[in-house]
């Protein structure tokens, strides 16, 4: 594997990991019980966060179709135990899953409460549940899975959750309802795409594509062509709107790949989505943004980032680019034991930023395959 070589901002200088046993340093110090606790951003207390636990069962689940690891099965069963528990933590009777923390998700004067259901949260977790019965052999809870997962996306099959464009709103508080979101909506109509393939009253099922297509069909009318010809969206609607950033760009990618694969009918060119990655290149750096002029530090790049760009890299069979290139950034961020920082200037180890690396870091070593039968 090549040694990074040296230009822009000085090289940290740590040696390349072995991704191997990376990966079995990363879930060993997971908390067995409950791997989805950690640090974020938001303060230094240790809580469950609903999207790591979601990413790990994502990680492991595809393990466990590789290999029939029994210490994975055992792993993805904790996270789905978790997120089928914790659906509903702001006690409103409608699922979903959000932040253990209080935010602004826009930074408007407009906090939202802990708990608070987000689009992108309760998509990425739906994601997992499903991954769980996909890539394990057994049903056990199936029934009760896929009512949950329907239960938290019957809000939104109205027109009651639109944004003002066409998209979803953020989250269900009116503190975001005028927000027009992207990537959130775009993984989530993947989602809806996906439970379309499986429900089984016909009612549910056009219910479900008729909102998929509508969302796909907005993001067709505002897809904007590089020089190359890649396809990129701006962040949201808004008239200044930036570009998105490395990370919401591959949640875009993820949507439209599932929507894809489960035969939504509106046309959009993954192909062009994927190419536009190239902009967030400057070999061998991957940047958190696409503009040349904000790419100043590529190990400013969030690990999250970097970790997501893994996974959809991973997912398109490009193994060079990852060993060449991506793979030697992130080993610049290893602070020991299976433990990586946010980036260059900041120290923490947040488990959502590691959960996006370990679940990037399953489909590049484990690419997927024909499930096996389960060892107990």
């Amino acid at each position: 594997m090549a040694v990074l070589s040296s230009c822009g901002p000085r090289e940290p200088g740590l040696p390349v990991l072995d991704p191997v046993t990376t990966y079995h340093a990363m879930i060993a110090q997971l908390d067995p019980n409950f791997p989805g606790r950690g640090l974020d951003v938001f303060n230094d207390t240790v809580k469950d966060r609903a999207m790591a636990y979601a990413l790990i069962l994502r990680a492991e689940a595809n393990r466990f179709a590789s290999t029939a690891a029994p210490d994975a099965r055992d792993r993805v069963m904790t996270c789905t135990a978790w997120l089928m528990a914790n659906s509903d933590l702001n006690g409103d009777a409608i699922p979903g899953f959000g932040l253990a923390d209080p935010w602004d998700a826009f930074g408007d004067g407009t906090t939202n409460p802990a708990y608070q259901e987000y689009v992108i949260t309760t998509a990425m977790c739906m994601e997992a549940l499903q991954d769980r019965y996909a890539l394990l052999d057994d049903t056990a809870g199936l029934t009760a899975m896929r009512a949950l997962v329907l239960a938290c996306v019957e809000p939104f099959l109205s027109d009651r959750y639109d944004s003002p464009g066409g998209l979803l709103t953020y989250s269900r508080n009116p503190n975001d309802a005028m927000h027009d979101v992207f990537n959130s909506s775009i993984h989530m109509a993947g989602q809806l795409q996906r439970m379309s393939s499986w429900v089984e009253d016909q009612a549910m099922r056009e219910r479900l594509r008729r909102k998929a297509d509508g969302i796909m069909k907005v993001l067709v009318a505002h897809q904007k062509r590089a020089e190359e010809e890649a396809l990129f969206w701006t962040y949201g609607l808004a008239p200044n709107s930036p570009p998105n950033d490395l990370l919401h760009a591959s949640y875009i990618v993820e949507g439209i790949r599932e929507y894809r694969g489960y035969g939504g009918a509106v046309e959009v060119d993954l192909d062009a989505a994927i190419a536009n990655f190239e902009a967030f290149a400057d070999p061998p750096h991957w940047y958190e943004n696409s503009v040349t002029d904000w790419q100043e530090d590529p190990y400013a790049t969030r690990l999250w980032s970097l970790g997501q760009l893994l996974y959809t890299l991973a997912k398109e069979g490009r193994k060079e680019e990852i060993e060449g290139t991506l793979w030697p950034q992130i080993s610049q961020y290893q602070v020991g034991q299976g433990r990586f920082k946010l980036k260059r200037d900041d120290d923490r180890v947040l488990i959502r930023h590691q959960a996006h690396l370990l679940l990037g870091a399953s489909y590049f070593l484990f690419p997927p395959q024909p499930r096996v039968r389960s060892v107990e």
